[in-house]
């Protein structure tokens, strides 16, 4: 340890709040590039640097304390731990969130299932006509004008109205399948 380390030791030691800010100040920059290759965000960074430098003050305070290494290096290994921490904490959200994502989209995706079955049964209890018509319109995207030219109805206006019918009757059907 340097002897400005040793003095600025002695200093923390007996209560001098100057020499920790001294310290504070001193390796702070170091800190937060540490923090930032660790992929911390720079307020967490402050966070962590402000609650490393309190726990290097609250062991200089411990009788027998004796730091074997430089105080940079005693910032900056608990720090790294920290951010170690920080990053395992986040982490662990993070993948508490996408299992959650996971559960919410499976859960999507029986919900939609079973309306796609309830829809199946409704639709199979219509005319073939319906069935036809709502068919080529939305299956297979065609016009009403297309629709016309393909079936034996007379105009656009037959099959718009047809349509309508079909999937009012297919919304009763629906529904009266079940929730």
């Amino acid at each position: 340890m340097s002897p400005k380390d040793q003095a600025l030791l002695r200093r923390i030691q007996t209560d001098d709040k100057q020499a920790l800010e001294e310290i504070y100040l001193a390796y702070q920059n170091d800190f937060l590039r540490l923090a930032r290759r660790q992929g911390i965000s720079q307020a967490d960074a402050l966070d962590i640097y402000q609650d490393v430098v309190v726990a290097f003050f609250q062991q200089s305070q411990c009788t027998g304390f004796v730091l074997q290494q430089g105080i940079k290096a005693y910032l900056m290994g608990i720090g790294r731990y920290k951010c170690y921490e920080v990053n395992r904490q986040k982490n662990r959200y993070v993948a508490l969130i996408q299992a959650e994502e996971v559960d919410q989209t499976t859960a999507q995706q029986e919900d939609n299932s079973e309306r796609q079955q309830q829809l199946r049964r409704a639709f199979r209890q219509l005319s073939p006509s319906c069935q036809e018509v709502l068919r080529l319109f939305y299956y297979r995207g065609l016009s009403l004008a297309d629709i016309v030219a393909q079936t034996d109805y007379k105009n656009t206006t037959t099959v718009k109205s047809h349509k309508s019918r079909c999937l009012k009757r297919l919304s009763q059907l629906i529904k009266s399948l079940g929730p």
